[in-house]
């Protein structure tokens, strides 16, 4: 599977309900396995990267062998950089309503 939000940017929220928009409230990997259950069969997981902890889950999820894509987001160029380095190696959506 490939998990597109909740853990998206409000402005870049593009066709997601803005009431199912979800941040990395308890610490990061603790709120996405709250929002999915479990993440068995799941192969990619898009989220904006400017978003509290998300530095975290980015470099758990690519521990558990998970693509992390940045997408839906406002990031600017350093938080981009900086989801790189922790491991994230796709793009949701490039260039579709996003900053240059």
């Amino acid at each position: 599977f490939h998990l597109e939000g909740p853990f998206i940017s409000l402005e870049k929220k593009g066709a997601h309900p803005e009431r199912y928009l979800r941040t990395f409230q308890s610490g990061g990997i603790e709120d996405l396995m709250e929002a999915y259950g479990s993440l068995d069969n799941v192969a990619m997981v898009t989220l904006a990267p400017e978003l509290p902890r998300s530095q975290s889950v980015v470099r758990e999820l690519c521990q558990r062998g998970i693509t992390v894509s940045l997408g839906h987001s406002v990031a600017n160029l350093s938080q981009a950089e900086d989801a790189v380095h922790h491991g994230a190696s796709f793009i949701t959506h490039l260039f579709n309503a996003m900053l240059p």
